[in-house]
């Protein structure tokens, strides 16, 4: 009697979480509060770098990918919470730019392009050293010329960054 008790529980859970935009604009807060820690951490190092010339004793200028893929997750779960709060379902998968048009809202160029390479860490770049394919390797992106290794978010993105993120959760009914 007890179990059935909580597994009932869960699924209610389950149903309450996956059909609450609320829940879903909360865990964006907190995976854009930690992605800004640790962009912070690597804005600091990369001033020091600088200033000192050697990165030998720098331990944060790589977290500017982590980061990275902490924002885009923040940025997914918006665009998710946005569809829920329209449509009462669960839009799946990583595809931001997809998630995006489906909520019904329309990116800039620069909005695209940093959230292009943001779904990029999500899906492979800031979990691991390659893709699952070779060809997905290089990504066309407005700070080069020809397709390039995916770039984490750039310290003058973060203000955009910033503003696409404060806009998308207002835009959450």
């Amino acid at each position: 009697m007890r179990w059935g008790f909580f597994m009932n529980g869960n699924h209610d859970q389950y149903v309450i979480r996956e059909k609450t935009p609320g829940i879903w604009v909360l865990k964006a807060r907190r995976l854009k509060d930690g992605g800004d820690l640790l962009f912070d951490a690597y804005i600091k190092d990369l001033d020091q770098l600088g200033k000192i010339g050697t990165p030998v004793s720098l331990n944060n200028l790589e977290l500017a990918e982590v980061a990275s893929l902490i924002f885009g997750l923040a940025i997914e779960d918006l665009f998710k919470a946005i569809i829920i709060s329209k449509t009462y379902q669960l839009a799946k998968g990583h595809d931001s730019i997809g998630l995006s048009e489906k909520a019904g809202i329309t990116l800039t160029d620069e909005q695209k392009d940093i959230v292009k390479r943001l779904q990029t860490h999500v899906i492979w770049c800031g979990r691991y050293p390659i893709p699952l394919k070779e060809t997905e390797m290089l990504v066309k992106q407005r700070a080069c010329e020809n397709p390039f290794f995916p770039l984490p978010l750039q310290p003058n993105e973060r203000p955009i960054f910033n503003e696409l993120y404060d806009q998308l959760e207002k835009s959450v009914d």
